[in-house]
Formats: C-alpha cells, structure tokens, sequence
C-alpha cells in the first residue's frame, strides 16, 4: 500500500519548530531579551522562578506593540526583521527570530502586556499552548511585559529533559551574564526566586565588571583598544597575578557585533599575548569587544550562533594579540614604578626613614640590618668603626652564578677577611653609588627570613614580602638573556649528554640549533639522537634530561607558538630549576644580594611562569586585623 503524505496542521507544526528555537528555560530568556533589544529598549528585567521552569518574566521600556502586532508575533513565521531575501546577507541586528515567539508561546502558557508608545492604552494577550485564550487592554504604563508559564506542560517528552531548577538557574544565569556584557549600554535587573543576582546600570562595558565579577576582579582588569581595517576592538584584560586569572577559561567572555561567541582560538591567541606573565595552566579573566564589518564575519555557521566564521582571521589575531600584550606590559612597567617610587620620595619629610650617610657612625651594637639604603648594582661592606678599615667589595657576579650549595663557600673567604670575627659582628651592609644623591634613597630595613622561602621587608608603613625563589629565579633568567645578547660563558661537559629523538623532534631541534647556540647549548644532531656537548655556565646544575623533554612537549602543545618563544619560556624554565628554591636558608649577604637586585634591577612583579614575585601588606592591613582600627 502507498504511503500517503500528511500535510501537518498548525498547531503540531508550532509545537516541532518551538523545539529548534527553545531547548530549556535559558533559551526562552534569551529570545526574550533580545526581542526587547530590537525593541529599542534600555532598561530590562528578568525574573525567573524555579530555574525559569515555574515562570520567566521580562520586562522592558521599548516602543511597544500594538493590538494587531499582539496578535501577529504568536503566529509561526512572524518577523521583524526580513523582508526580501538580500536581507539575509546583512544581519546586523541578533539574528532573526522568526517564529521565537510564536516557538515559546507554543509549549507555555504565554501573557504579554505591551503598551506602543504612540498609543494612549496598553493591551494584553494570553496565549495557551499555541491557542490564544484572550485579548484585551491592560494597564501597563510603557513598553512591553512578557511572562512565560509552565514551559513544556503539553510537551511531557521535552519537559523530561528538563534539569533541576538549579542546574536551569545556572543556564538562565550564564545567558543572562552573555547579555548584560554584550549590552553594555542598557541597564538589567536580573533575579532569581525573588534573590537580585545582578543589577547594572547601563554606563558601560567597565561597569559591567564589577555587578558580575566582584569588586576585586573589577579592580584589577586593564583596560585596551586598538583599531584597524575597520575592524576596532575595545576590553579589559585580567591583571597578572591577581584575583582576575583563574585557572578555567569561564570568564573570557569574546563578544563580536554585540553577539558573544565562543572562539577557542581567540583564547589561545590572548595567552599567548601574556606569555611568561601567567602560570602554567591558568587564564586570564578577559571582555573583548569586537565590531567588523557585517560582510567580513558569517553568524549562521551554527545554530545557536555561538560560532561565527571571519573572513581575515589573521588580522583579528595580530589585532587581539598586539592590544592584549602591549596593554599587560604597559601596565606591568606602571606598577612596577609605583612600587619602586617609594624608594624616590623624599626622606627629609620623614625623619624615620632617613638614609644612613656615608659617614655616619654605625653602632654595630644593634641587630644587623636594621636599616639600609640602596641604589648601585655592586654592594659593598662600609667602614668598620672598630678597625678603621674598608672591606673589599664582593663580586655580586660570582654569587649570582654560584649554586644555592655553593654560594655558602662563595661567602667563606668574607669571613677570612673578616679575621674569623662571628657573621653577626658584620655591620650593616650599604649599598652606596656616588651618581645617586643619598637623599634619593630612603631607608628599609629587613626583618629577616620566613620558613626558609621568603624574604620580609620593612619599606615605609608596608611589609613586603618577596618569594626568594622566584626573585632569584628571575635573577638567572634575565642574566642568561643578557649574556645570550653578547658571548654566553659555557661549560663543556665531560660526557657528552645523548638524547633519542623521533624525526619530527629531530626537525624541532634542527630549526632551533641557532637558538641553543647563542643560549650557550651546543647541540650535535645525529640521525635518531642528539648529543648536548656544553651548557651556559650559569646553569651548570641543569637536569639535562627532563630539560629536554620539557622542551620538546612544549613544542608539540604549542606548535602556534614562534619557536623564539619556546625557547624563552624553556630558559625560564631552566632558571627556576637552577634558581634558590623556597626551603634553603640564606646567610645575610645573600639575603642582601637577591633583595638589592630586586630593587636596583626592578625585577618583574611576576617569575617567568607567571607566580608573584612579591606581595605587600599595609600598616592598615595589620591594624584592620588586630581590630587597631575599623
């Protein structure tokens, strides 16, 4: 027998085109924010009981519809939006929505209060699985209300898939979070049974932050812009070694033409854009807001539109990953002269913190150390008033290159020097520069060592403590840099130290031979291994093997990545296995050297994997704690 084909009436043609526009509670909310948007709205409610499954609610101050247009936006195939198929080439509003309204009023019971804003009265519509129950006037004052009842009821198949109303909460939560930041500029009260999760007030896409991030993420985002080709992108970027780097991508939010999209490779290019300023495994929380022009980006490569297609992919890239880094830096250089001011301010207004003068007495009856001045790069030990005899100068180069078990016996012939008189008789050490006015640099005194790791500073009214490890860390590092600039001083070793390696590991090092050159590694490649013949000096503690091993499954995860880059963060690498680790205890002078170098080098806030070199405590801070003061 032939099979007949049956033409679908109305009704079971609404209820299978609502199931392509609305999945679950947060896609109703979304269609319904987003008709408010096109109405020309700048204020927007929501408000969702039991996960938006019991009710959604959405309230706006757009123009308005009239009675007819009531009537017509719970009809299949009605839109705002097209009227002729070229139409279809510049969607530059959300995306049409034809039968959205028409889709939710299909599985819910849908009431809709709108008023037009030539209109002097404001009408109504119920409509109940697709069926209109009644019209009529109502009061409302301006603009449009919609609530929509008990989704899915007359679906029990998709009402099944439902989730608790938690777990739609947390969708309704994450749409609505999508749309306050990619609608900056209308302000959104968003509540949950009758709990205000997030309220903005429409001035921005900074004061955004602050409702959905919190007051400590909002603090320490920075700010960027760049432009080009008609493409202009504008955002905030998280701070390094803040509160704003998590260690999920869940806060980067990439919005393009007012659409937030998802872009794994946007977010590649903005880590790669922060490079050693992160650690490993951790993302930066980041807003980016993004205008092309229409016919360079295609909205409807995916249904739900969260995936969109650009016709220049590369200059959105270079654009993101120029604007993100330069602003990281930029701000990275600022913060760094703010903290390092305080060593330039002016110590006659503070008698406390006055420098010790070259020719002062120093009454080496009190503790060492109690205050210092710094500014040179090589430090020296001052007269000592018992003898009246001048120390030699100590070679801060050989402790800097002598390993953490070395540098014990690299500090033993100060102590002959010193005529075996105890360490803690040595006066307090001044680091001194006749080009620097003594009055330029204020006193700090250090307090000592914490649980062999940390170094504390008395700087003003702050304590700073600064990570031995990562400062020393960062020590290596950048003077392996600066020697690979001039002539590398290596160690060969004994026994060439061999290595086997697959041919595509081969070619990686091939590529790079020049790099290890300059960087003091000569390395001989074979057919199936390679032989590493000498080291830089500096690192003549180096594991080699897991050193090369690291090197190469860095590559292979990040092959977009220029090889420069690799090797960079590899010498980081490198340096903090040949860094003081936390754990070791310092003797005074080198407690000085890593702390001298901090201030007269103005090493980074952060080591090359990202963790913070230091952090501060305030006078306030303290008296905060011990209730000194509210």
């Amino acid at each position: 027998e032939m099979t007949k084909i049956n033409l679908l009436d109305e009704s079971v043609y609404n209820l299978i085109s609502a199931g392509e526009v609305v999945e679950n509670p947060a896609s109703v909310v979304k269609e319904l924010v987003e008709n408010a948007i096109d109405a020309g709205a700048d204020s927007i409610s929501v408000s969702i009981r039991e996960g938006g499954i019991k009710s959604i609610t959405v309230t706006d101050n757009g123009v308005g519809m009239e009675e007819e247009d009531l009537r017509k936006c719970v009809l299949p195939h009605a839109t705002s939006k097209i009227s002729s198929a070229s139409d279809l080439n510049y969607i530059g509003t959300l995306g049409f929505r034809g039968e959205a309204l028409a889709s939710i009023a299909a599985v819910s019971i849908t009431t809709i209060h709108s008023k037009y804003f030539e209109s002097d009265v404001g009408h109504s519509i119920v409509v109940k699985g697709g069926v209109v129950e009644r019209v009529g006037t109502s009061s409302i004052s301006y603009g449009t209300g919609i609530t929509v009842e008990n989704l899915f009821f007359n679906t029990p198949a998709r009402f099944a898939f439902l989730k608790t109303p938690k777990g739609e909460e947390n969708a309704v939560t994450a749409t609505m979070i999508d749309l306050i930041f990619s609608n900056p500029d209308i302000s959104f009260s968003y509540d949950a049974d009758g709990a205000m999760l997030y309220k903005t007030n429409g001035s921005g896409l900074f004061d955004t932050i602050y409702p959905i991030y919190g007051a400590e993420v909002a603090a320490n985002m920075i700010g960027f812009s760049a432009e080009e080709k008609g493409y202009s992108l504008t955002g905030y970027t998280a701070r390094p070694a803040t509160e704003a780097i998590r260690n999920n991508r869940s806060r980067q939010i990439f919005i393009v033409n007012g659409r937030v999209i998802e872009d794994q490779t946007l977010s590649a290019v903005v880590q790669n854009a922060y490079g050693e300023f992160l650690m490993k495994r951790t993302f930066p929380s980041i807003i980016l807001d993004m205008v092309i022009p229409f016919d360079l980006v295609d909205v409807n490569v995916h249904p739900n539109k969260k995936e969109v297609r650009f016709a220049d992919r590369k200059v959105i890239n270079g654009l993101v990953y120029n604007a993100v880094k330069s602003a990281v830096e930029a701000d990275a250089e600022a913060r760094q002269k703010e903290l390092f001011s305080v060593f330039h301010s002016d110590p006659a207004k503070d008698s406390e913190s006055a420098p010790i003068k070259d020719n002062d007495h120093i009454d080496v009856s009190t503790p060492a150390y109690e205050k210092k001045t710094f500014s040179s790069f090589d430090f020296f030990m001052p007269t000592d008033p018992r003898k009246d005899r001048t120390i030699d100068r100590v070679k801060t180069d050989d402790i800097a290159s002598s390993s953490s078990t070395e540098e014990e016996d690299s500090f033993s012939y100060l102590r002959e020097r010193l005529n075996g008189r105890q360490q803690e008789d040595i006066p307090a050490m001044v680091l001194s520069d006749s080009h620097i006015q003594a009055k330029q640099s204020p006193a700090y005194r250090v307090i000592g060592q914490l649980f062999d790791t940390y170094l504390l500073l008395e700087i003003g009214d702050e304590v700073v403590f600064l990570d031995q490890h990562a400062t020393h860390e960062r020590i290596l590092y950048d003077k392996l840099i600066e020697e690979s600039k001039k002539n590398v001083t290596v160690q060969d070793l004994l026994l060439p130290y061999e290595y086997v390696v697959t041919p595509a590991e081969r070619s990686f090092f091939l590529t790079n031979e020049d790099h290890f050159n300059r960087l003091g590694f000569r390395v001989e490649i074979g057919a199936d291994k390679i032989s590493v013949m000498s080291v830089p000096c500096i690192l003549t503690n180096l594991d080699i093997g897991s050193f090369l091993q690291e090197l190469i499954e860095y590559n292979k995860s990040f092959s977009e990545l220029t090889n420069s880059s690799v090797i960079k963060d590899k010498i980081a690498k490198i340096a903090c296995k040949r860094a003081i680790k936390g754990g070791d205890k310092l003797t005074e002078a080198q407690i000085e050297y890593v702390i001298g170098y901090f201030f007269r080098n103005g090493v980074p806030l952060q080591c090359p994997h990202g963790r913070p070199t230091m952090i501060k405590l305030s006078k306030t801070d303290i008296e905060k704690r011990f209730g000194r003061i509210v």
